[in-house]
C-alpha cells in the first residue's frame, strides 16, 4: 500500500471552507498533509496516517503579522503547517480536542473582507487596468483602427502568435470573473453570513483557474525561452539566387529591373489558416538611386478569408479596381509622376500586395504575376514544405532585416 501520493489541490481562496472540507475528508481515509507543495500550491503531497483525532482547520491568512495569532492557536490546540496561496492550513495537535478556530460568524466574515477580498479585489482591478493599457499601447503603435485587420492578418500567420491570441480572452474572461463572482460572494455573505460553499462546484471553479494559471504561466515561460532561441533561418549567398525563383515573390530579374546587389529579406510563416510571404530587395533606379521592390503574400485557408485579406493589405491607401485578369485586382499610385506603384491582387485562395518602382499594369509584367499568383499556379508547389522558414541574403555579407 502507498504511503505517501501527490493529488490536486485546486480550492480558490474565497472556496477555503471547501478546501477545508477536502483537508476533513482526506483526514478520515487516513491521509495526512505534509506541508510540501508544488506547482504554486497547486499539488499537495500527503501521507498515510494512523492518527484517528486529525482534523483540519483553514482560514484566511494575514501573512507574517499573524504570527502572534499562530502562537495562540498553537497553545489551543491548533498547530500551523504552512500557507498556500492565502489560505492558513491548521492541523489538531495530538491528543487535543481543540475548538474551531472561528466561532463567531460576524467576525470570520469581517476577517475575509479585511484579509481577502479588499486586497485580492483590487490587485485583480490593477491586473484589468494593465490589460486595457497594454491594448491601448498596442493601438497607439499601430497607429490607427484602419492598421488592425494587417496586424491580424499576420497574428494569423504564424502558431505563436496565433497561441497567444486564444488565450487572450481566455485570460480577460479569468479576470473579469474575478472582478465580478469575488464582489458578489462578499456582499452575499454581509446579507447572509458566509455559507460553506458546495465542495463539487469548488473543485470545478478552482480546476478551471488552475487551468488558466497554468496555460499563462506555460506561456510567459515559453516567451523567454524563445527569445534566447535562434530563429529558424537561411542564408542565401549570391550564388543561390535562383531558388528565390521558386518562392511566391517577385524578384527584379522577373520585371526586367536590375538588383542593386543589396539586401534580400524573404520571410515565411504559416498555419492551417494563412501562409505568408514577406520579401523585400533594393533594386537600381535612374539617377543612380535605389528603390524597394516587395512581396507581400497570403495564401488563405478559404477564398472568404482571402479577400479579407486582400482588403486589409489595401490599408486606406486610395486604390482603385482594375481589371488585369485575376479574381480581383486593384492598383495604387502615390505619385502619378513617379513610377512607382502598389498592386492588391486576389486570386481564389491567394492575395498579394506588391510594391515598385515599375507599373504593375504593364502587359510585360503580366506574364510573370500570372505565373506567379494565377490560380493554377499561385505559388502552389506540391514539393512546398508547409513548416515556417526565414531565409535572409546579401551578395557576399550577412543579410540585413528590417
Amino acid at each position: 500500500m502507498k504511503t505517501e501520493t501527490w493529488t490536486l489541490f485546486p480550492f480558490l481562496t474565497m472556496d477555503y471552507k471547501a478546501a477545508e472540507g477536502w483537508l476533513n475528508q482526506k483526514a478520515a481515509q487516513g491521509w495526512q498533509y505534509t506541508s510540501k507543495t508544488t506547482l504554486w500550491g497547486y499539488l499537495f503531497r500527503l501521507r498515510r496516517t494512523e492518527r484517528t483525532d486529525l482534523r483540519y482547520c483553514v482560514d484566511i491568512s494575514g501573512g507574517k503579522k499573524d504570527q502572534d495569532y499562530r502562537d495562540f492557536l498553537n497553545q489551543a490546540g491548533w498547530g500551523w503547517e504552512g500557507t498556500v496561496r492565502g489560505m492558513d492550513i491548521f492541523s489538531s495537535l495530538p491528543g487535543a480536542d481543540p475548538v474551531p478556530i472561528q466561532t463567531d460568524a460576524g467576525l470570520e466574515r469581517q476577517r475575509f473582507g479585511r484579509r481577502y477580498f479588499w486586497s485580492t479585489w483590487l490587485v485583480g482591478l490593477a491586473v484589468t487596468l494593465a490589460a486595457v493599457l497594454l491594448l491601448a499601447w498596442v493601438y497607439v503603435r499601430l497607429g490607427s483602427l484602419d492598421d488592425l485587420p494587417l496586424f491580424f492578418l499576420s497574428l494569423l500567420s504564424s502558431w505563436w502568435d496565433l497561441l497567444r491570441l486564444a488565450l487572450l480572452p481566455i485570460f480577460l474572461v479569468s479576470v473579469l470573473w474575478e472582478l465580478t463572482a469575488l464582489p458578489l460572494y462578499y456582499f452575499r455573505s454581509r446579507r447572509e453570513g458566509l455559507s460553506d460553499p458546495d465542495p463539487r462546484r469548488a473543485w470545478l471553479r478552482g480546476v478551471a483557474e488552475f487551468i488558466v494559471s497554468m496555460l499563462i504561466k506555460l506561456m510567459l515561460i515559453l516567451n523567454v525561452i524563445l527569445y534566447f532561441l535562434p530563429g529558424p533561418e537561411r542564408t542565401y549567398l549570391w550564388t543561390q539566387r535562383e531558388e528565390l525563383r521558386q518562392e511566391p515573390v517577385v524578384i527584379a530579374e522577373d520585371v526586367g529591373l536590375p538588383y542593386s546587389g543589396f539586401s534580400m529579406d524573404l520571410t515565411h510563416t504559416g498555419t492551417l489558416l494563412v501562409e505568408r510571404w514577406e520579401y523585400q530587395e533594393l533594386v537600381e533606379q535612374a539617377a543612380a538611386q535605389s528603390g524597394w521592390l516587395r512581396t507581400d503574400c497570403y495564401r488563405c485557408l478559404s477564398e472568404g478569408l482571402a479577400a479579407w485579406a486582400a482588403q486589409a493589405l489595401m490599408e486606406d491607401d486610395p486604390f482603385t479596381p482594375v481589371d488585369l485578369g485575376f479574381d480581383e485586382s486593384w492598383i495604387f499610385r502615390p505619385d502619378p509622376h513617379d513610377d512607382y506603384s502598389i498592386l492588391v491582387l486576389r486570386e481564389g485562395r491567394t492575395a498579394v500586395r506588391l510594391e515598385g518602382p515599375l507599373d504593375w499594369t504593364d502587359e510585360s509584367v503580366r506574364g510573370i504575376l500570372e505565373e506567379k499568383f494565377g490560380e493554377t499556379t499561385g505559388g502552389h508547389r506540391s514539393d512546398r514544405k508547409a513548416l515556417p522558414a526565414r531565409a535572409v541574403a546579401k551578395a557576399g555579407e550577412p543579410a540585413l532585416s528590417f
